[in-house]
């Protein structure tokens, strides 16, 4: 539909479009304030029919933008999976190192014949270098941070949730839902075209 000959009920329009309530839109189009006016230049055929127009140009801008980023990503359901699946399979002893070290230790604390012998456990704890660790396991890793101290914090992506998602996609996981109307009685169902849905809308 082309653009509106009426300068102002085009910018109406437009507003609409945007979701801006009848009352906004008909003061931001220059219009005095009137509830009433508002309402009816709402209502009437063109003005419908622009923002019916507007919307479904939007989803359409919407949509191609979306599909020409993903093939200037080549963004692939293969190379989805294939991200999902550095994270739900992950395994932490390929980012770090840790291992116990028992080390003996003696004492005369009384310069004596007693001898004090200790033995003493102490934890060591490495992360892999940048340069070492693999391409799958850098891309489970969600932060690592190091604290004043020295101690160092590693956290993965969510295991779990990259294997639910995973598992979904393969038809693993079946989800049953019940739906009912009021009192549990059946679900009263109608047809509409995606046109009348969205006159419905600006009339609302």
């Amino acid at each position: 539909m082309p653009v509106l000959r009426n300068a102002r009920h085009e910018k109406f329009a437009q507003l609409l479009a945007q979701g801006k309530t009848a009352d906004d839109a008909y003061a931001q189009a220059g219009f005095k304030a009137n509830r009433g006016n508002a309402t009816t230049l709402k209502r009437k055929q063109n003005i419908q029919d622009r923002v019916s127009h507007l919307l479904e140009w939007e989803l359409t801008l919407e949509r191609k933008a979306t599909e020409k980023a993903i093939d200037k990503l080549a963004i692939t359901k293969e190379r989805v999976l294939a991200e999902l699946a550095k994270i739900g399979f992950a395994d932490i002893r390929k980012a770090i190192k840790w291992q116990g070290t028992l080390v003996t230790e003696e004492d005369n604390p009384d310069g004596g014949d007693t001898l004090v012998i200790k033995n003493v456990v102490t934890n060591n704890v490495t992360l892999i270098s940048s340069d070492e660790i693999d391409d799958d396991t850098a891309g489970a890793i969600a932060e690592i941070s190091q604290n004043a101290t020295g101690g160092i914090k590693i956290k993965l992506h969510d295991k779990k949730g990259a294997l639910v998602d995973i598992g979904k996609h393969l038809g693993m996981f079946v989800e049953r839902h019940e739906h009912s109307g009021p009192g549990g009685a059946p679900i009263q169902t109608e047809t509409r075209t995606w046109r009348e849905v969205l006159r419905q809308e600006t009339k609302d």
